[in-house]
């Protein structure tokens, strides 16, 4: 979608055989200063953190004929010169933050493996309802919403443990976390659950002249307005870690709890999603869960990564836990502006 596409939590698609990936999810707050960004070199000076030119390559032969490329802006998050009509725009939202690749800075091109994506812009998204098991939301191009439209069966009917194996309760490590209930196997499945919200994550500019900014607003606008009653109020609590100088609240929601989808099916290219209990998941650099994106049933499920105890909280990995220590705290401080304090962190 729009957010410049930044930030998402990359989830792997898996197909009914459970073949899954790791995944990242949800966010956290602001704490403490911003760590220092990774260098290249050995006691250089602080850089930006590179992209090599040929992620940005890969990503642009998927989103052709939208042109991808870093748009300067100004400390306010404002464009410094007129967009181009057709670009996308990889650069982050968030001013005065560098990004770790395309999956930081804009694209996750695993993100990008189910084909060539939609880009489209604020004048021609649709939203239309998912007919699921328990149907839900999508904000996507005119393309894909006939898609979904002409598909009555889209979605594979999904089980999920009955009594539950979680509950949502506040958390030691910031607000509203995920806890196990009882105790669960390694490999087991926690919860399995669909969207709340489908968006597209690739957003061109708008005809009529609105920035990139703007049209984030006005897209995460359409979608809040969109949602049943009882989703609003959900909507509305989740955690929003993005500053206020470049994201309104109902966008700084969604771009802090959108968890992003790379499938085959109906959904080719980025797209993101907003979940009720699994956004609700906090990060640790060793997680002891992680999810995966169906695409028979269009459900997130989440499996206990080893062990886990009756009581004991459930986090997942928001980023790559075998990357070091300074890459994940920028990365972390990045997308979601905290400092990682988890009990990795704490021995590295």
């Amino acid at each position: 979608m729009k957010r410049g596409f930044l930030k998402n939590k990359s989830l792997a698609a898996s197909n009914s055989s459970g073949s899954s990936a790791r995944s990242s999810s949800s966010a956290a707050p602001a704490s403490g200063a911003p760590p220092t960004r990774p260098s290249s070199r050995p006691n250089a000076p602080p850089t930006r953190v590179p992209i090599p030119p040929s992620l940005v390559q890969e990503a642009q032969d998927k989103v052709s004929p939208a042109k991808i490329e870093m748009l300067p802006r100004d400390a306010n998050g404002a464009y410094v010169n007129p967009q181009p009509a057709n670009g996308v725009d990889y650069n982050s939202h968030d001013a005065g933050t560098a990004s770790e690749l395309l999956k930081i800075a804009g694209i996750d091109p695993s993100m990008l493996q189910g084909g060539a994506a939609d880009a489209i812009n604020i004048r021609n998204v649709r939203i239309v309802t998912i007919p699921a098991q328990r149907p839900f939301l999508a904000a996507v191009s005119p393309r894909v919403a006939n898609m979904i439209e002409n598909s009555p069966r889209l979605c594979a009917r999904y089980t999920t443990p009955d009594p539950a194996r979680y509950r949502i309760d506040e958390s030691r490590v910031h607000g509203k976390g995920v806890f196990a209930t009882e105790a669960i196997e390694r490999g087991g499945l926690v919860l399995r659950e669909p969207p709340m919200v489908v968006t597209s994550q690739m957003m061109t500019n708008a005809p009529g002249g609105e920035t990139m900014i703007q049209q984030g607003e006005i897209f995460a606008e359409m979608v809040y307005q969109a949602l049943p009653e009882e989703d609003k109020e959900e909507y509305m609590s989740f955690v929003n870690c993005k500053p206020a100088k470049t994201h309104g609240v109902k966008r700084g929601i969604m771009d802090t709890n959108s968890s992003g989808i790379a499938s085959g099916g109906v959904f080719k290219g980025p797209y993101g999603a907003v979940t009720r209990d699994i956004s609700r998941l906090n990060h640790s650099c060793e997680p002891n869960a992680y999810t995966d994106w169906d695409v028979d049933t269009m459900t997130f499920g989440l499996y206990a990564e080893r062990p886990i105890k009756k009581g004991e909280e459930i986090f997942i990995a928001y980023v790559e836990p075998s990357h070091p220590k300074q890459h994940r705290q920028y990365a972390l401080w990045g997308m979601y502006s905290f400092n990682c304090r988890c009990t990795k962190c704490s021995r590295e």
